[in-house]
């Protein structure tokens, strides 16, 4: 009941689901107070056409692109920047929503600029091309704290040198760089710099090192920050934000590969379960190998109801619940290992001795990954608990489908555990679930040892937390927060 319970709250979720927004990209905004414009005047209409050409020269010019309208006095000068490793269509769509924004966040300002997460965009009564901007200057530090700071301010400030070094002095028409350092154990620091390409080399060195020397007054001890001024741009995270969009799909994963006409009761479809249930009940279907054989019967059966519900007229859908994973597919999915499409929930609430706790949570999925993937045991399946402190102990879940080969398992498996740093840092509780493996773990036992009662329950004081938001991604990744102990 608790797992119908669970189904029906995540499918009342997803009839809310809705694509990240520009508005939600939004950063921040710096208005001038050098002078206003009157309304209807001719340094407004020259705005407004100005600002009507920008996205439409977003996709032609590397993310950079400068103009002017009018003449003096009433000449203005714009440009905008877009992040140096997004697509010209996202480029050309945070330009658009940029144009608009400013204008009703700047009202009648002659000079403005807005930044989103995707693009910079600024005009002004001067001209400002090849001339170096320090001022206004926005920060968003990452809310969550890191627990060794002496440490992470080392790593941090050897990337950021290094990426300073290359994003001033690029050959390339993007003076952009990103990398990546280690931090600890498996966790990794990606760091991103960036300058306007007008600006000579000393004028970019200059503004992204007084950029990082900004990080001590804003953002001290921070798991991440953005630092944005006129003429450059730097953010630093604990998990990879370049290169795609952060996490966009439902839980219930439709692939648009193409559109079939399907009943739920339509006798062919019922008989392509029965398949499913047959022969792949125990492992394919039922992703927890601690679950009883009823359990996983009528987790298959409302999951196979749900599916169709919620991908209607799908060729490809996952989707996954406590107890159980169904996916189906028009193309072979046996004995082939698959590492997206990606859910993963966390427990919000950060643990204490971040670090000490890494190391623990490291050694034991090192131990029950290795253990599931070469163990005797036919299920890819295994459990297991470490002592965190003298009271507090972290347990462990971790499973493949059984159909893979022993290297794929291992792989799907670390690949796992290794995005952990990247969506939930220092979380006391995390799930990562893949079409071909899953894991978790706790600070309470969730797991049944014998799977004849039902599985153990957190203690009164901490309950199993409910999902409370959720955040859309490319397709790639979804993400669910939850809240509790």
């Amino acid at each position: 009941m608790a797992s119908f319970g669970f189904l029906f709250f995540l499918s009342t979720i997803l009839v809310h689901l809705v694509l990240i927004t520009a508005q939600a990209d939004f950063v921040d905004q710096g208005c001038s107070n050098i002078g206003n414009y009157t309304t209807n005047s001719t340094y407004q209409m020259n705005l407004n056409f100005l600002m009507s050409t920008l996205s439409s020269n977003a996709s032609l010019n590397d993310g950079f692109y400068n103009s002017t309208a009018g003449e003096n006095p009433d000449k203005v000068y714009a440009l905008f920047l877009c992040r140096g490793d997004v697509a010209p269509d996202v480029c050309a769509n945070c330009v658009n929503a940029s144009r608009y924004e400013i204008i009703t966040r700047c009202p009648n300002q002659k000079k403005a600029t807005i930044w989103y997460r995707d693009c910079m965009l600024r005009y002004s009564n001067q001209s400002m091309f090849r001339v170096m901007e320090l001022i206004p200057i926005a920060h968003q530090p990452n809310p969550r704290d890191f627990s060794d700071v002496e440490q992470f301010n080392q790593v941090l400030g050897v990337l950021l040198k290094d990426l300073v070094t290359r994003a001033s002095s690029s050959s390339s028409n993007k003076k952009f760089a990103i990398g990546e350092a280690d931090v600890m154990n498996f966790q990794k620091l990606y760091g991103l710099t960036q300058c306007t390409p007008d600006i000579s080399e000393s004028d970019c060195n200059r503004c992204l090192e007084e950029a990082v020397t900004y990080i001590p007054e804003c953002c001290s001890g921070k798991q991440g920050a953005t630092i944005l001024k006129g003429s450059c741009n730097l953010r630093y995270e604990l998990y990879r934000f370049y290169d795609a969009p952060p996490p966009s799909r439902p839980i219930h994963s439709c692939l648009n590969t193409s559109e079939v006409s399907l009943d739920p009761l339509d006798l062919k479809y019922l008989q392509i379960f029965a398949f499913y249930c047959n022969l792949l009940l125990s492992f394919l279907v039922c992703r927890r190998g601690d679950v009883t054989s009823d359990t996983c019967r009528k987790c298959v059966n409302t999951t196979s109801h749900l599916i169709v519900q919620q991908c209607p007229n799908k060729k490809e859908a996952n989707t996954w619940v406590d107890e159980c994973m169904l996916r189906y597919s028009d193309r072979s999915i046996f004995a082939i290992m698959e590492q997206e499409p990606v859910l993963y929930i966390f427990n919000t609430l950060s643990i204490s001795g971040a670090y000490q706790f890494n190391q623990v949570l490291g050694d034991l999925f090192e131990r029950l990954t290795t253990q599931a993937a070469f163990g005797a045991s036919s299920s890819k399946f295994a459990t297991g608990e470490a002592n965190f402190t003298e009271i507090l102990k972290v347990y462990g879940l971790v499973q493949c489908t059984p159909d893979i080969s022993q290297g794929d398992c291992n792989l799907c498996l670390r690949s796992a555990l290794d995005f952990i740093p990247t969506c939930c840092y220092g979380s006391k509780g995390v799930r990562i679930n893949r079409p071909s493996c899953t894991m978790r773990y706790e600070l309470y036992s969730f797991y049944n040892l014998t799977a004849s009662v039902p599985p153990v329950s957190p203690p009164p004081n901490s309950p199993a937390p409910p999902l409370t938001n959720t955040e859309i991604t490319n397709g790639r990744f979804i993400k669910y927060h939850y809240f509790g102990f």
